[in-house]
């Protein structure tokens, strides 16, 4: 939890936007120069440790962040439910942690899309 912490004060506080001197970069060429500093290194991402720390910092603070709390909703209404129904706990034994786990995930997903589009719309529109 400290790290997570840790990431989202980078998010907050030390992270600036990478103004590439490049312009009118796709949002795949962006992803990379974000992390790598070249625009063809899209797929790296997903097997190599970005160069740019702060800025992976930084997202790491962001998507974690707001998967947990949403993860805790979810968490949190499932639990409320198998408390207060039997119907539910009945269902609840068969596959449906692999859902919550899965919604879990998707919404890390969500999260990491959303970071993306909008330090992309920073640089695209510099706000």
């Amino acid at each position: 939890m400290l790290i997570i912490i840790y990431c989202l004060f980078y998010y907050f506080f030390k992270f600036e936007i990478i103004k590439p001197t490049e312009s009118n970069l796709t949002i795949k060429q962006f992803i990379s120069v974000f992390h790598f500093n070249d625009k063809n290194s899209f797929w790296k991402i997903f097997y190599d440790i970005p160069k740019n720390k702060i800025g992976y910092f930084s997202m790491i603070g962001y998507v974690a962040s707001m998967t947990l709390i949403f993860a805790s909703y979810i968490v949190g209404i499932s639990t409320s439910l198998l408390i207060l129904s039997d119907s539910y706990r009945n269902f609840y034994k068969h596959h449906i942690p692999y859902v919550l786990y899965s919604l879990i995930v998707i919404i890390a997903i969500y999260f990491t899309i959303r970071f993306y589009r909008k330090e992309y719309y920073k640089y695209k529109y510099g706000c």
